[in-house]
């Protein structure tokens, strides 16, 4: 049987046609003037892509590295004066921190911060004693700075319990809580010390003796962040100093200039001013005093009065009965808390004078009066 085979031209290969297949006449380059317009409007097209993206999405830019910026912290105390010495601590997580002292300003300043939220404490101060009243911007002259902070671990924080303290001569609550940066009122308010609190009924007059429960601190942390400056406040007991001043009348001594030394830890400090209409000297003094001198009167009627702090005893002892008549112008500081002879004549002179019956004994209308007068 036979076959048709059928042959397709464009199937066959034929090396003559491939060959001449591009001959002909050459077509003429572009000019470089041609070419040159042709990369301007290629351009063109770029750029205009490039706002039609800014406009329609985010660009993406390369990433640069945040400012470093100050943090400035200043402690004061209850009447706004700077305070040194306040160990301050930043934090910046649980393993890194920055701590230092305040300086004579009550100024201290952490740099080399990075932009964020940092927790500010003072490890000294229990939570009670301090707090944050107010902040405001640094100045960027003062906020940015360039040397990165060296971070370091933070302060260990004591774990102890409640401990006791026996009160020496010249201690009172007041000086003990400061001492072991506590607020006098936590101290006072503990229910450990309730009985003391009954026996004793002021806080600042205890006997030699007494046992006082003394919390541990609880630390404070505050958030705060860098380009501000914060105030802080110490929170101290308020203490006012009273005394009555009479003449041999018993008249108040009002209106009289005076001039008072408070002695403390960090030398005298003499503040001028006059008695009240009662007599009365006001001022408020620190936690610290030890001593106190009120001057009143002038040339050859110049008197000088001189008291301890905290060496008052409670008027329910001996010591503290002598104390009182000794401050209200009847010594007998001398017996050194023995009923002498001193103390017999004081009791005396001081029952007669206040219309009491006469026994030369420390009995308890003799107290009551002898508290009435002594105004504690």
């Amino acid at each position: 049987m036979a076959h048709d085979i059928v042959f397709k031209p464009s199937a066959v290969f034929d090396p003559e046609r491939a060959y001449f297949s591009n001959c002909g006449p050459r077509q003429t380059p572009p000019s470089p003037q041609d070419s040159s317009a042709a990369k301007l409007t290629q351009l063109k097209a770029a750029k205009a892509a490039a706002t039609s993206s800014s406009a329609g999405g985010d660009v993406i830019l390369p990433c640069m590295k945040a400012a470093l910026q100050t943090l400035e912290a200043t402690v004061v105390d209850m009447e706004g004066k700077p305070l040194d010495d306040i160990l301050i601590e930043l934090r910046k997580s649980p393993t890194e921190a920055l701590s230092a002292r305040t300086d004579a300003a009550g100024t201290l300043r952490f740099q080399g911060l990075a932009p964020g939220t940092y927790q500010l404490g003072l490890p000294d101060l229990d939570q009670d004693r301090w707090e944050l009243i107010g902040s405001a911007p640094l100045p960027a002259e003062r906020a940015a700075c360039r040397d990165e902070a060296g971070w370091t671990a933070p302060r260990p924080v004591a774990r102890t319990g409640p401990t006791a303290h026996v009160i020496q001569q010249g201690e009172c609550l007041s000086t003990l809580a400061h001492q072991h940066g506590l607020h006098a009122d936590t101290v006072w308010d503990l229910p450990d010390n309730r009985d003391l609190k009954r026996r004793r009924k002021n806080k600042n007059i205890l006997l030699p003796g007494d046992t006082v429960i003394l919390p541990p601190r609880r630390l404070a942390l505050r958030d705060v962040a860098p380009a501000n400056a914060y105030r802080i406040r110490r929170k101290d007991a308020a203490e006012e100093l009273r005394i009555r001043f009479l003449d041999r009348q018993d008249r108040p001594r009002g209106g009289e200039s005076y001039l008072i030394a408070i002695d403390g830890p960090n030398g005298t400090e003499e503040r001028t001013g006059k008695t009240d209409g009662d007599g009365f000297v006001r001022e408020s003094v620190s936690a610290t005093t030890t001593e106190v001198r009120v001057t009143l009167g002038q040339g050859l009627e110049r008197e000088t009065f001189v008291f301890r702090a905290a060496h008052l005893d409670p008027l329910d002892t001996l010591s503290g009965v002598q104390g009182r008549l000794t401050n209200l112008g009847y010594p007998c500081d001398k017996d050194e808390g023995k009923l002498g002879a001193l103390t017999r004549r004081a009791l005396q002179d001081f029952q007669r004078d206040e219309k009491l019956t006469v026994t030369g004994e420390p009995d308890a209308s003799t107290r009551a009066a002898i508290e009435e007068k002594h105004l504690a």
